[in-house]
């Protein structure tokens, strides 16, 4: 098409796309020298955290139960997976659904169309679902696998959020994953881009494995600089503190060596920890490093390993059985040639340990039912009534009057006309049973947008120019 009509202008946009991706659709689609237009990746209200894959079902469901009147959508790698798990919440009273390529069309269509009417709060998907959902209160993103690559995790964690509220991005990650992924990463007869899949599998593994800013690693990723502390990460929210460590390196270190640098870090932390597990060879069992371990938990061992690796202490082999291999640092700190200090967490920070904003709980849920109704009956997504950011406006300050709905975010003319009756009356109602009264007077001025009539009125040369141009003549 470009080379059939070569004076047509072209656009080309993406959504999430790295330096090398965004030289590659230039070379590709042969620009030359085209204007590139890159705003922020960073989505400010996104929160990120990482969790240990342990119990996830039982994580989930306390999460969602704490977030029943939010809308969220859980990742999942396999479509058995999506149904199992969407099965799972419809036993604990969840309103959700699964969804995924397998389906046909219409029943896709379906779910996808009840989400966006919040008939379901929750969608379990394959990421096949999402890529034309424009649903503004979805309040969680959870991934119940890890992903295939940043780019795929950027997009997903930003269908949170998108109305500009406090949101949550949940990841569940264990180091077996990525070994299944490694599987899928490469491609018959087509090395070049199986070595591009493993590497940017290896920088997911990073991710989750990192022991700094979850923001600031994303943001760097998509080559945009990003301070070293964002305080809405699990890493940045928990409770830190640099430890001499070379002792417990000394220990791990060893024990990889005694073992033969042949296992992988799993079986190195139980033999640590002394295991009685049948997998320790017996002869091992033998070793004075057996056990020497069982004074730090099982996860403290792994944050160890992490940081050994991340820190270039230790090495790994790059294969399914990802096996620690010593190097040359490592033999530093073995004959006590080289000290080594880690940062360890202390307590990790919970899911949605944050400030929330301070409205009326059961004011806001009254109009969300409201919202919900209006939106039923005009056959819209109840987001398309008004925002969630409104209805916690609405439920924070207590408008009384219509004018004082002028001042709430995404109420104008149009709305209160149209809608702001119904909502007064229920505000109105909650005010007077629980003794409230309105809180306008702490609200802060929106922005207006100007009128095109209170546009100043043209200078003489702007007339000027506009009628010589009337008059036909060009720019």
């Amino acid at each position: 098409l470009k080379k059939r009509f070569p004076k047509v202008p072209v656009v080309a946009l993406t959504a999430s796309a790295d330096k090398v991706t965004q030289n590659d659709i230039l070379q590709r689609l042969e620009l030359v020298k085209p204007r590139v237009f890159i705003s922020s990746f960073n989505r400010p209200n996104i929160h990120y955290y990482i969790q240990p894959k342990k119990n996830v079902f039982g994580q989930i469901l306390e999460y969602i139960k704490k977030h029943r009147e939010d809308s969220g959508i859980i990742y999942a790698l396999s479509r058995a997976s999506t149904e199992d798990i969407a099965g799972r919440l419809h036993e604990a009273v969840i309103k959700a659904a699964y969804y995924h390529a397998g389906m046909d069309a219409a029943e896709r269509s379906r779910v996808q169309d009840a989400f966006l009417r919040d008939e379901y709060r929750v969608i379990v998907a394959t990421i096949a679902f999402g890529m034309g959902i424009d649903k503004s209160n979805v309040r969680f993103v959870i991934h119940h696998d890890v992903s295939k690559n940043i780019e795929g995790y950027y997009q997903e964690t930003g269908r949170a959020g998108r109305d500009g509220l406090k949101s949550d991005a949940i990841l569940f990650y264990s180091p077996g994953d990525i070994i299944k992924l490694k599987k899928f990463a490469m491609i018959d007869n087509n090395p070049q881009q199986s070595a591009i899949s493993m590497k940017k599998l290896e920088l997911m593994q990073e991710y989750c494995e990192g022991d700094g800013c979850r923001r600031q690693f994303l943001m760097e990723y998509f080559g945009e600089p990003f301070p070293a502390y964002c305080g809405s990460c699990d890493y940045c929210l928990s409770s830190l503190e640099e430890k001499d460590a070379t002792l417990d390196a000394q220990k791990l270190l060893s024990a990889v060596s005694r073992t033969g640098e042949r296992y992988g870090a799993g079986y190195i932390i139980d033999f640590l920890r002394g295991s009685a597990s049948e997998k320790i060879n017996p002869a091992h069992k033998e070793l004075k490093t057996y056990g020497i371990g069982k004074e730090l938990k099982k996860e403290e061992w792994q944050w160890m390993v992490q940081q050994l690796l991340r820190n270039k202490f230790l090495s790994i082999t790059n294969d399914q059985y990802a096996t620690l291999k010593l190097n040359e640092k490592s033999w530093q700190i073995l004959k006590g040639e080289s000290q080594i200090k880690l940062v360890m967490k202390k307590e990790k920070a919970q899911i949605g340990e944050h400030d929330e904003p301070e409205f009326e709980q059961g004011l806001l849920r009254e109009l969300k039912n409201l919202r919900a109704d209006i939106a039923d009956r005009e056959h819209v997504p109840a987001y398309a009534i008004v925002a969630d950011n409104t209805l916690i406006e609405l439920a924070t300050y207590l408008p009384q009057k219509f004018d004082e709905l002028k001042h709430i975010t995404g109420f104008g003319d149009y709305k209160i006309g149209k809608y702001g009756a119904g909502f007064l009356e229920v505000i109105r109602r909650h005010a007077n049973e629980q003794n409230l009264e309105s809180k306008m007077h702490f609200k802060k001025p929106k922005k207006e947008r100007k009128e095109s009539s209170e546009k100043p009125a043209a200078n003489s040369t702007q007339r000027t120019t506009f009628t010589m141009f009337s008059e036909g003549m060009d720019v």
